[in-house]
């Protein structure tokens, strides 16, 4: 026998229909939202990647990773059989160390001014400056983990977590650790920073001290003032201006 669909029955089809347009069409936007059609995959780590970074000209990238490598790529010696690293570098090894300990790289970045430069940290207190080819132009000083002021640190005492470079002057990089601090660097000179930014933590029991879990150097040319942007795993955001003072911060 032929029955009718009841007006309940139409309604629930209608918006059915609507909703699997609905679906078609986020699935439209969600493909065109990344470049999906083509992809080189680099197997050049061993573990996860955790950062990566572009030279201003295009021509090359550094990749960090969990396994205690920085490779260096260069795009012009590339093919899709070549896909390989043209050098590898542990960049928390020590020259005539009898013991040698790995640490992951939590951040690499080229000077985006001066792109012969690349920023590097490690998973230790002591950043580093490398050149395109990898080789160690400067490596900032440790400071001194018995002193309470870190205002009287020559360096970071304990684990640095990112960093930035100068987005006005080529010779400038921020460095943000466990310690609590942002500390700025002249990158020719490693035995001791240039400021010190000691935060302070209002977070119950956390005697004034947090770890400082990103820093970033915002341009002019990206529209607004130079600033200085740091953020805690108290949750605190901090700004100061770029260009200094940072004895008090601008906005918390």
């Amino acid at each position: 026998a032929n029955v009718k669909p009841g007006k309940e029955e139409v309604h629930r089809d209608n918006n059915s229909d609507s909703d699997d347009d609905e679906s078609d069409d986020n699935e439209d936007e969600d493909e065109d939202e990344f470049p999906v059609s083509h992809e080189l995959v680099f197997k050049t780590h061993e573990r996860a990647v955790t950062t990566l970074s572009v030279d201003l000209p295009g021509s090359r990238f550094v990749s960090g990773s969990a396994d205690c490598t920085i490779k260096f790529h260069d795009f012009a010696s590339m093919t899709p059989s070549t896909l390989r690293a043209f050098k590898s570098v542990d960049p928390s090894a020590k020259k005539n160390a009898a013991a040698q300990e790995t640490h992951s790289v939590h951040y690499v970045a080229f000077n985006p001014i001066s792109p012969s430069q690349i920023l590097v940290i490690p998973a230790t207190p002591q950043p580093k400056i490398l050149d395109r080819d990898g080789n160690v132009l400067t490596e900032f000083v440790k400071g001194d983990m018995y002193l309470r002021d870190m205002h009287n640190t020559k360096g970071h005492i304990s684990e640095v977590t990112s960093g930035a470079w100068s987005p006005t002057d080529y010779n400038l990089c921020a460095t943000a650790g466990t310690d609590s601090t942002v500390r700025i660097w002249d990158v020719n000179v490693g035995r001791n920073q240039k400021e010190v930014i000691a935060h302070k933590s209002r977070a119950a029991g956390s005697a004034g001290r947090t770890k400082i879990t990103a820093v970033a150097w915002a341009s002019p040319k990206q529209g607004g003032p130079n600033v200085l942007v740091a953020t805690g795993l108290d949750g605190s955001l901090v700004m100061w201006s770029g260009d200094g003072p940072y004895t008090r911060p601008a906005a918390e």
